[in-house]
């Protein structure tokens, strides 16, 4: 993992292309074959933009071959409304078979053990 974090990254376009670099860059030091999962930890009102950033530095787009895949925290949302609007802006992005939604406390161990 890169330093990339900080409550504003999701306002800089220039924070996700050096994500996709070091990404690119990871690809092919480690054989990765463009296979990236996203783990997104945050606000619910920060969803949109991140995933919009995402998209733009053309991180959420797959080659032949290759996946994308989004891990979303919960809480996911404040009620049903917000949950709903918030899961058309993820399958927007990436498709509904490649978005995983956990608990924050199931997960985190799991999580960490990949990293």
């Amino acid at each position: 993992m890169s330093g990339f974090h900080g409550q504003d990254c999701g306002h800089d376009p220039g924070a996700f292309a050096k994500l996709k670099d070091v990404v690119d860059e990871l690809d092919a030091q480690r054989g990765t074959a463009g296979n990236h999962t996203f783990y997104l930890s945050m606000p619910p009102r920060d969803f949109p933009l991140v995933l919009d950033q995402l998209e733009k530095a053309g991180l959420s787009q797959v080659g032949k071959g290759q996946f994308r895949r989004v891990v979303v925290e919960k809480p996911f949302g404040s009620d049903l409304q917000t949950a709903k609007e918030l899961n058309e802006v993820v399958e927007r992005v990436f498709p509904p078979d490649s978005v995983f939604r956990i608990d924050h406390y199931l997960g985190k161990e799991t999580v960490q053990n990949l990293l």
